[in-house]
């Protein structure tokens, strides 16, 4: 409107000229010719179905350096997708600089390389010393590298969301810091066979997770939410652990998950100060916690929907649907995943669960989850997510119809040039796709 080669964009706030211009970007793409753009006249009038759009991105497994995580923000972008969530912490490795833990990453983000370049978690072995010359790998980033990753993202629109995973998971912490071991636990042997927690009765873990949080609250913007994982937790360590035996009859309990939910309350009202929201894996929303805590629902729609139900906000990201480090088809050529099945059919296909219209309110939004056992760079990582990310952002933005693949796969086939352009990788789309 308003003349030849005109683009007149309009919005409501600086984030919607933003992604209006995306929007254009992708329209030009289409309509690109050898002596520039063939447009025709056109008027979008557009909105976002959900707030949160999001990928996970496992850092802890392999570590990805600034540049790859610049790359990725650059990309999501592009298609709208406006939450990078940085799986920072797991057994295999500490990525965040904490100033008042130094060890963490002078030890716990370093390990030797495994012989053979397969992934083992059995075999992982942590540096047993500061600066261990055996163990070369990995990397951690400084607190400023953080701030410059937050700002890059937040002039693109994304928000940078940080998870520190706990209880569970948290070998790598265990590994610097003993005082975080439950009494009777063989570290590190049973640290590598499920007996990974934290324990619930030092009053060193309380210390320590605060102090943390106090540190990202440090280099994290108020208003961003702060993942505190809780899934797949084991209490077996807690069963014969003193502290922990003690803190339950503190509570007046005998349940194991009245720990669990003691310690996630505590937590997540901590982070909650200044402005902050607190997330977890859906596992802690069976915990009765506070229902303003956001449930990240990975099991499927049937927990999603009980996180809903008791009036948490939900993030829904299913392994049925959206875990992108599993295969994205049966040949033989794949790289090798983790496992399971979801080709770009499926992800596009995805179903909401169903919800009461109050229920549904508290759906914020979609994620992807790229864990990396087996994507050991950023190549294998585009891979993976392209084109599917293109079918969760899609979904995630429009209120399209998820039987219409036949048309998506023909706007997707266009987005795949323009990534090329941008030398990003992708999995090629074919006949059976």
């Amino acid at each position: 409107q308003g003349g030849r080669g005109v683009l007149r964009l309009k919005a409501a706030a600086p984030r919607g000229l933003f992604y209006a211009w995306q929007s254009m970007v992708q329209v030009l793409n289409a309509n690109r010719t050898e002596d520039g753009f063939s447009v025709p006249v056109f008027s979008i009038r557009d909105v976002p179905r959900v707030e949160w759009r999001g990928i996970m991105l496992d850092v802890s497994r392999h570590f990805f350096t600034m540049a790859e995580v610049k790359c990725m923000i650059d990309t999501m972008s592009l298609f709208k997708l406006n939450r990078l969530h940085l799986h920072l912490t797991d057994g295999p490795g500490w990525r965040m600089e904490i100033k008042k833990y130094p060890l963490l990453t002078s030890m716990s983000a370093w390990r030797v390389p495994l012989a053979n370049g397969e992934w083992n978690w059995q075999e992982v072995k942590l540096a047993i010393q500061e600066h261990d010359p055996e163990a070369t790998y990995g990397g951690f980033y400084t607190q400023d590298q953080m701030r410059e990753i937050i700002a890059y993202a937040r002039s693109r629109q994304v928000t940078i969301v940080p998870e520190i995973d706990l209880p569970g998971h948290s070998y790598a912490a265990m590994h610097a810091y003993g005082d975080l071991i439950c009494d009777g636990v063989d570290f590190p042997v049973e640290g590598k066979k499920g007996r990974d927690a934290v324990c619930m009765g030092r009053p060193e873990t309380l210390r320590f997770v605060k102090d943390v949080v106090d540190e990202l609250k440090a280099v994290f913007p108020p208003g961003s939410p702060i993942h505190l994982g809780h899934d797949e937790v084991s209490a077996e360590a807690w069963k014969k652990c003193r502290y922990c035996q003690n803190r339950l009859k503190d509570l007046n309990e005998t349940d194991l998950k009245a720990l669990s939910r003691d310690f996630l309350q505590q937590i997540a009202d901590y982070v909650r100060k200044d402005g902050y929201d607190a997330i977890v894996w859906d596992e802690a929303g069976e915990l009765e916690a506070d229902k303003h805590i956001f449930v990240m629902a990975w099991r499927g729609n049937d927990f999603a929907a009980a996180a809903a139900r008791k009036g948490h906000p939900v993030i829904l990201a299913p392994c049925s649907h959206f875990y992108f480090d599993y295969y994205q088809s049966s040949a033989p050529t794949e790289p090798k995943a983790i496992g399971g099945l979801i080709p770009l059919r499926q992800v596009y296909g995805y179903e909401l669960p169903e919800l009461s219209p109050e229920e549904a309110s508290k759906v914020r939004g979609l994620q992807a989850n790229i864990w990396t056992e087996y994507l050991y760079d950023m190549g294998l990582v585009e891979y993976m997510a392209w084109p599917r990310a293109l079918a969760l952002a899609e979904r995630a933005w429009s209120d399209c119809d998820p039987r219409d693949y036949k048309s998506f796969r023909s706007r997707a086939a266009l987005a795949l040039k323009l990534l090329e352009k941008l030398a990003v990788k992708y999995r090629p789309m074919d006949e059976e796709d």
